[in-house]
């Protein structure tokens, strides 16, 4: 688990375990219009199997999602502006 950007150590079965991390980017540019939601597609920094993204996306809004595996990564990214917003690609939109 992460807090504050800090790894908590957790513990299971009597042992302790590490949470992994990995960055979440955009695997291709992308134009999402105003007050609209897109399904973006999104690759991982590192291969970590199941894992929750949490958002970190200025001023879109990623909703929080959980993932069985990274085939297939697409995020729901909200723009809420009333403007067309462009997303680079490599761009970190969050942490898994």
């Amino acid at each position: 688990m992460s807090l504050n950007g800090q790894v908590v150590r957790m513990t299971q079965d009597g042992g302790l375990v590490e949470a992994k991390l990995a960055n979440v980017t955009v695997a291709r540019t992308v134009v999402i219009p105003p007050n609209k939601v897109a399904m973006v597609k999104c690759t991982l920094g590192k291969p970590i199997g199941t894992f929750a993204v949490e958002a970190e996306c200025g001023d879109l809004i990623v909703l929080m999602s959980v993932h069985i595996n990274e085939a297939g990564l697409k995020l729901p990214i909200v723009n809420l502006s009333g403007h067309n917003v462009r997303i680079k690609q490599g761009k970190l939109v969050g942490e898994a």
